[in-house]
């Protein structure tokens, strides 16, 4: 376990007269030699249940020649469990990493190893205890490192509704009830052609009293939850504010050309709000959002001229959600190759005035989280912190590990609601350690 206490964070904007916050920092070493293959942007790895943190990650096998294995620990502290969900998992950067969460009861749900394959999903045998796992997904054809063994056709039939996963992202809403969102497949019949699956967006809540999943949506439930024909649904990410209000945020990506130059079309970030569980959505705005979302009705949070010019492409196909606390929604947008002068960035929503201006998240910082309080944090590669009160306008800035980066990194949005606190995951690629990061601030501002 290392800590360290920084007082003042020098390197924040001080100059503009910020009181600065104290920041104790505590870092414990889940595992280590791990690579690229656990790198991600989409997923969810982190959740804090109880007095544990819960992790789960991709991790080379013992001895040469094992391959990789997706993994789920738990623990805090110097002292964690480690405990084998998937021995035989695709090493697939950008797509393949797992994501978990803890619901109400304490049962541990993790997605893994997929890559518009069937849903691999496992569940805790018993609460609070990673020792043994009930397979809920779909049996493969053949061998789960294997890419061609997740190419089954048909509607799946796993707990969690549909067929062809990538990028699913799991949280809990404030009563620990989770929710996935994810990329599928609408089209999933025999012999259909990889480009023509139109690729959608699809959202599912989980019913810790049947331990069943269904879709959001009314009557039942919607399939999908967004779509558009050439396009695709992808990247998701949903987060719940204080009001327990439910804000998902995606992209419509550009549908991908045989010679890969997908990303040279224009895409739009897109969002929705449910106030009732995900029964009904709307936008920003309050007006009624129908279901399934396409680009006639999308609530477009930024156009893609505002990428322009860039000759490398638009927005890359993930977008990240928070809310302040009385329910304004602010959405993180990333730029595939971004041109000088312009980044990863948040725009806010303003009541009566629609989306706002984008504001560049500090040192190009690609997570964030908003607590209880309204306070932005911005997590960026370093490894660096950045808090504001003021809704972007100033930040105080703390450099917390810079030996050994770059570093891929994800916040515990369960953790991290709290006023004062943040909690994340994060693995510098140069070491290879897997490591959590527990940060608690005081005084000012106040």
């Amino acid at each position: 376990m290392r800590r360290l206490t920084i007082l003042c964070g020098l390197l924040a904007c001080l100059a503009a007269g910020v009181q600065a916050e104290e920041m104790e920092c505590t870092r414990w070493t889940v595992a280590r030699g791990l690579d690229e293959a656990n790198v991600g942007v989409f997923n969810s790895p982190i959740c804090t249940h109880g007095d544990s943190v819960y992790v789960a990650f991709v991790r080379p096998g013992p001895t040469d020649g094992d391959g990789y294995q997706t993994v789920v620990a738990k623990g805090a502290g110097d002292e964690w469990q480690l405990s084998v969900v998937e021995p035989r998992s695709r090493k697939d950067q950008w797509h393949a990493q797992p994501s978990l969460c803890v619901d109400r009861d304490g049962y541990v749900h993790v997605t893994y190893n997929m890559h518009s394959s069937p849903w691999l999903y496992s569940v805790s045998k018993r609460p609070e205890d990673i020792s043994e796992w009930e397979f809920r997904g779909q049996e493969l054809r053949g061998p789960h490192d294997v890419v061609q063994s997740g190419y089954v056709s048909g509607p799946g039939t796993a707990a969690i509704p549909g067929n062809r996963i990538t990028y699913q992202f799991m949280t809990t809403d404030r009563h620990a009830i989770p929710y996935v969102s994810y990329r599928e497949a609408l089209t999933t019949a025999p012999g259909t052609d990889y480009f023509r699956m139109e690729w959608s967006l699809g959202v599912a809540k989980y019913d810790p009293d049947t331990r069943q999943w269904r879709r959001v949506g009314p009557d039942g439930g919607v399939f999908p939850f967004a779509t558009q024909p050439g396009f695709r649904g992808q990247g998701g990410s949903v987060f719940f504010d204080a009001a327990n209000r439910m804000h998902l945020a995606w992209l419509f990506y550009a549908e991908y050309e045989r010679d890969g130059s997908g990303h040279l079309k224009p895409n739009y970030p897109s969002y929705a709000r449910s106030d009732d569980g995900g029964e009904t959505f709307h936008r920003a705005d309050g007006t009624p959002l129908a279901l399934p979302v396409d680009l006639t009705h999308a609530d477009v949070v930024l156009q893609p001229s505002w990428c322009e010019p860039n000759e490398k492409g638009y927005f890359s196909g993930y977008a990240h959600v928070g809310a302040m606390p009385d329910g304004t929604p602010w959405v993180e947008v990333m730029l595939k190759d971004p041109p000088p002068g312009k980044g990863p960035s948040l725009v806010p929503h303003a009541p009566g005035e629609g989306w706002g201006e984008p504001i560049r998240t500090p040192y190009a910082g690609r997570q964030f989280v908003i607590d209880d309080a309204g306070t932005i944090t911005v997590i960026s590669s370093g490894l660096r912190v950045h808090r504001s009160h003021d809704g972007g306008r100033t930040w105080q800035m703390w450099e917390i590990d810079t030996e050994d980066g770059p570093y891929t990194y994800w916040p515990d949005l369960v953790h991290s609601r709290q006023p004062g606190r943040l909690r994340l995951l994060a693995q510098p690629l140069a070491s290879g350690e897997l490591r959590v990061y527990t940060f608690a601030f005081r005084g000012p501002p106040g």
